[in-house]
């Protein structure tokens, strides 16, 4: 177990080429002042979804994810590419809180279980995200950069 671990951990290092696989990207942003969000979705077969979301280093982040299918999973990914957190390597996988070491654009990616992704099973899911410890970034502004 301890071997996969380390495998799975080794190939979350490398984003690029775990994007070049189809990984689908759906960012989102938190709602009002509370930094709350909520995202309800499906995942299916070998479908892997990065929900991205901004944060500041020094806020922490809290997720709670709920599966309808015990092999399915989560991880989340700083901007850097490293793998903050890895569900399948967790005993008890299904929560993640951190207070956050970088600045940038953040994913939490839902899977299946490799083995459960071959038979092609399906699972609804829901995650609960919080931020605190501030604002969230703004977007970033669509202007091109202009230099005085």
């Amino acid at each position: 177990m301890r071997l996969f671990a380390i495998i799975i951990a080794l190939l979350l290092a490398f984003p690029a080429a775990l994007h070049a696989q189809g990984i689908e990207q759906r960012d989102f942003q938190f709602q009002g002042d509370s930094a709350q969000a909520v995202i309800n979705g499906v995942i299916a077969g070998r479908q892997r979804i990065d929900h991205g979301f901004d944060a500041r280093r020094g806020q922490t982040v809290s997720v709670r994810f709920q599966p309808s299918n015990a092999a399915a999973f989560f991880d989340v990914i700083a901007p850097s590419g490293r793998a903050l957190y890895v569900g399948q390597a967790q005993d008890s996988p299904g929560r993640f809180n951190a207070k956050l070491a970088e600045t940038g654009e953040f994913a939490i990616r839902v899977y299946l279980r490799r083995d459960a992704a071959r038979r092609g099973e399906t699972s609804r899911f829901r995650l609960s995200v919080s931020l605190t410890g501030g604002t969230p970034p703004p977007p970033p502004s669509e202007e091109p950069f202009v230099e005085d």
